[in-house]
């Protein structure tokens, strides 16, 4: 089992250097061009693409019938792709010298009033190891404070979506350690990485969201059909996951989620204690 991130050292008047990814397919020209266009406001970030990583390249163990027993489904190729994407690209963060890394995709539209360095520095602040700056769902959440029109949370449930995520070092090695443990990857990668319960990193996100998803094709979501057909082959020889094996993985993130009401009411008071610095940062 993962153990809870160590807290970053905090040094309140420093300003933390990051960096910000972008995962894309190479010969997304479009895509590349658009965003490359929506970046351009945005002088002195350090920023590049992140090529996709092909599915045969990830860099943790993976197994489809360990896939299918534990969480009852296989991973397509293209959410290996995406997973080996993200985690390669995390790797490569800590083989830099950056504080922080923003990881994005590039499907995205960015509000053009976003301030990345003051979400960087409200993690550095707060002591936060993994940021979300977007969910693809809405889940009961617990309200840890304001910051002007801003209004922060810590989820409850898995949000999904890797659109836009903020990690620390120290988030990176740990989701990297998360990913590669227990048999390897055995669900999706935004999954894998909201499961708090495992990783000790609580899902906290801003709202509104700094950003809005672009409702472009996934090849992700087209390999549905053949996914339901090759856990259908499995099932007639493996055992999927168990009702109680699912009731025993919802009472662990209940119990999970509990033990972090500490960690909400230290949130809750940084928030406090710095709300006049993140609110000069964030509304600058």
């Amino acid at each position: 089992m993962i153990q809870e991130a160590t807290p970053v050292t905090v040094n309140a008047a420093a300003t933390p250097n990051f960096i910000l990814r972008v995962v894309s397919f190479p010969d997304a020209k479009e895509r590349r061009q658009r965003f490359t266009e929506m970046m351009k406001p945005f002088a002195g970030i350090d920023w590049a693409f992140h090529d996709v990583t092909p599915a045969e390249k990830l860099p943790v163990p993976y197994n489809e019938r360990t896939a299918f027993q534990t969480g009852g489904s296989i991973l397509s190729s293209a959410e290996r792709s995406c997973a080996a994407s993200h985690l390669t690209m995390m790797r490569e963060f800590l083989d830099g010298p950056a504080d922080y890394l923003i990881a994005v995709e590039d499907d995205v539209l960015f509000d053009p009033t976003i301030r990345f360095s003051a979400h960087v520095n409200f993690m550095h602040r707060c002591e936060l190891d993994y940021y979300k700056l977007y969910a693809r769902f809405f889940v009961p959440s617990h309200y840890l404070g304001n910051v002007g029109r801003l209004v922060f949370y810590r989820a409850r449930w898995s949000t999904l979506g890797t659109q836009c995520y903020v990690l620390s070092r120290a988030g990176a090695r740990i989701l990297l350690e998360n990913a590669a443990a227990n048999g390897g990857l055995t669900k999706p990668i935004d999954d894998t990485n909201d499961s708090f319960w495992l990783t000790g990193l609580p899902i906290v996100f801003p709202y509104p969201f700094p950003l809005m998803e672009i409702a472009y094709p996934s090849s992700i979501h087209s390999a549905r059909p053949q996914i339901a057909e090759r856990n259908a082959e499995l099932a007639q020889e493996l055992q999927a996951p168990s009702r109680l094996d699912k009731l025993r993985r919802s009472f662990r993130r209940r119990m999970s989620d509990r033990a972090l009401r500490g960690f909400d009411k230290e949130l809750a008071n940084r928030i406090a204690r710095h709300r006049k610095d993140l609110y000069a940062a964030f509304h600058r």
